[in-house]
């Protein structure tokens, strides 16, 4: 099962992975493949950092689903990566207008994060984004300064959406 966060830029669906996969252990995470240089603190846990024709090469043998170019550089969904996730869980970050693609090739469920601090950013992607935000599975508010709300809110839909396999008591 792939839990999928989706949201706006700043919406907070970094911090809620790490702090997911930080109470779920038993959770993977679903790392996205990107052409673009990595930033400080980064590593290949992060994100797949691929050369521009390394990606090309992957994406044209079929080995990339999804891809999107943002802010100049190239981001997709491995394909094995999404595969995996018919066998274990994960955790990753996903746009909205992606999920219909993705979802053939393992079961989502996906959590839309609304942050209410940010400013209406009205550029043709995060348009985009809003306008898909209805695909997701469920709409969770990321309050500012109270992550750990949101978080408990979506392990609270995990656990209940898995039948009781993931804890929301932590």
């Amino acid at each position: 099962m792939l839990f999928a966060l989706c949201g706006q830029s700043a919406a907070g669906k970094t911090t809620i992975q790490q702090a997911l996969l930080h109470q779920l252990p038993q959770c993977g995470r679903l790392t996205t493949a990107t052409t673009r240089a990595s930033r400080p603190g980064e590593t290949s846990e992060d994100y797949h950092f691929l050369t521009q024709e390394r990606f090309q090469a992957a994406m044209a043998a079929g080995q990339i689903v999804c891809p999107i170019v943002h802010r100049g550089a190239w981001y997709g969904t491995l394909r094995d990566e999404m595969m995996a996730c018919r066998h274990h869980d994960r955790v990753g970050v996903l746009r909205p207008d992606k999920l219909p693609e993705l979802a053939h090739l393992a079961p989502i469920i996906s959590f839309f994060l609304h942050r209410l601090d940010l400013e209406p950013d009205r550029t043709e992607d995060e348009r985009l984004i809003l306008a898909y935000q209805t695909l997701c599975t469920y709409q969770v508010t990321n309050v500012p300064g109270q992550v750990e709300q949101a978080v408990q809110q979506i392990l609270t839909l995990m656990h209940t959406h898995s039948g009781g396999s993931y804890d929301a008591t932590h």
